[in-house]
Protein backbone atom coordinates (compact mmCIF):
# COMPACT_ATOMS: atom_id res chain seq x y z
CA UNK A 1 0.00 0.00 0.00
CA UNK A 2 2.78 2.42 0.91
CA UNK A 3 4.62 1.72 -2.34
CA UNK A 4 1.47 2.30 -4.41
CA UNK A 5 0.69 5.63 -2.73
CA UNK A 6 4.24 6.85 -3.26
CA UNK A 7 4.18 5.61 -6.86
CA UNK A 8 0.80 7.23 -7.61
CA UNK A 9 1.12 10.50 -5.64
CA UNK A 10 4.87 11.08 -5.33
CA UNK A 11 4.73 10.90 -1.51
CA UNK A 12 3.28 9.01 1.43
CA UNK A 13 0.34 11.20 2.47
CA UNK A 14 -0.09 9.79 5.98
CA UNK A 15 -0.86 6.73 8.07
CA UNK A 16 -2.81 3.91 6.41
CA UNK A 17 -5.70 2.66 8.54
CA UNK A 18 -7.46 -0.67 8.62
CA UNK A 19 -9.10 -2.07 5.52
CA UNK A 20 -12.66 -0.75 5.30
CA UNK A 21 -14.07 -3.28 2.84
CA UNK A 22 -13.42 -5.35 -0.29
CA UNK A 23 -15.34 -5.82 -3.50
CA UNK A 24 -14.96 -7.77 -6.74
CA UNK A 25 -15.18 -6.12 -10.14
CA UNK A 26 -16.26 -8.76 -12.65
CA UNK A 27 -15.97 -6.67 -15.82
CA UNK A 28 -13.66 -7.30 -18.76
CA UNK A 29 -10.58 -6.95 -16.53
CA UNK A 30 -11.81 -8.65 -13.35
CA UNK A 31 -10.18 -7.47 -10.12
CA UNK A 32 -10.45 -7.93 -6.37
CA UNK A 33 -10.38 -4.44 -4.79
CA UNK A 34 -9.52 -3.29 -1.27
CA UNK A 35 -10.55 0.05 0.28
CA UNK A 36 -8.39 1.55 3.06
CA UNK A 37 -8.58 4.82 4.94
CA UNK A 38 -5.54 7.09 4.67
CA UNK A 39 -5.15 10.19 6.80
CA UNK A 40 -3.81 12.77 4.33
CA UNK A 41 -1.21 14.89 6.10
CA UNK A 42 0.33 16.70 3.11
CA UNK A 43 -0.43 19.95 1.32
CA UNK A 44 -2.06 19.77 -2.11
CA UNK A 45 1.11 21.02 -3.80
CA UNK A 46 3.06 18.01 -2.44
CA UNK A 47 0.86 15.54 -4.35
CA UNK A 48 2.10 14.67 -7.83
CA UNK A 49 -0.08 12.76 -10.28
CA UNK A 50 2.32 10.20 -11.75
CA UNK A 51 0.23 7.50 -13.45
CA UNK A 52 -3.41 8.61 -13.44
CA UNK A 53 -5.29 10.92 -15.76
CA UNK A 54 -6.55 13.43 -13.19
CA UNK A 55 -6.65 14.13 -9.47
CA UNK A 56 -8.97 16.29 -7.37
CA UNK A 57 -10.55 16.58 -3.90
CA UNK A 58 -14.26 15.86 -3.45
CA UNK A 59 -16.65 16.01 -0.56
CA UNK A 60 -18.36 12.75 0.28
CA UNK A 61 -21.67 14.06 -1.10
CA UNK A 62 -19.88 15.29 -4.22
CA UNK A 63 -18.70 11.74 -4.95
CA UNK A 64 -22.28 10.68 -5.67
CA UNK A 65 -22.42 12.79 -8.82
CA UNK A 66 -19.19 11.78 -10.59
CA UNK A 67 -18.14 8.65 -12.49
CA UNK A 68 -16.22 6.39 -10.13
CA UNK A 69 -14.14 3.24 -10.43
CA UNK A 70 -16.46 0.27 -11.03
CA UNK A 71 -17.84 -0.91 -7.71
CA UNK A 72 -17.24 2.32 -5.79
CA UNK A 73 -20.70 3.83 -6.33
CA UNK A 74 -22.50 0.90 -4.71
CA UNK A 75 -19.95 0.92 -1.86
CA UNK A 76 -20.46 4.61 -0.99
CA UNK A 77 -22.81 3.68 1.91
CA UNK A 78 -19.94 1.73 3.53
CA UNK A 79 -17.66 4.76 3.19
CA UNK A 80 -20.42 6.98 4.59
CA UNK A 81 -20.83 4.69 7.60
CA UNK A 82 -17.07 4.84 8.23
CA UNK A 83 -17.10 8.65 8.04
CA UNK A 84 -19.99 8.83 10.53
CA UNK A 85 -18.32 6.55 13.07
CA UNK A 86 -14.66 5.93 12.18
CA UNK A 87 -12.85 3.29 14.21
CA UNK A 88 -9.79 4.36 16.22
CA UNK A 89 -6.80 4.76 13.88
CA UNK A 90 -4.54 1.76 13.57
CA UNK A 91 -1.24 2.67 11.97
CA UNK A 92 0.64 -0.13 10.23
Amino acid sequence: MHRELIEELGCMPGPVGEELFQWDWLGVNAAHNHCFSVLCEVHDDALVLNEGQAMSWFTFEGMRGIPLTPGMQENLPKIGAFLQDPPPPHIR
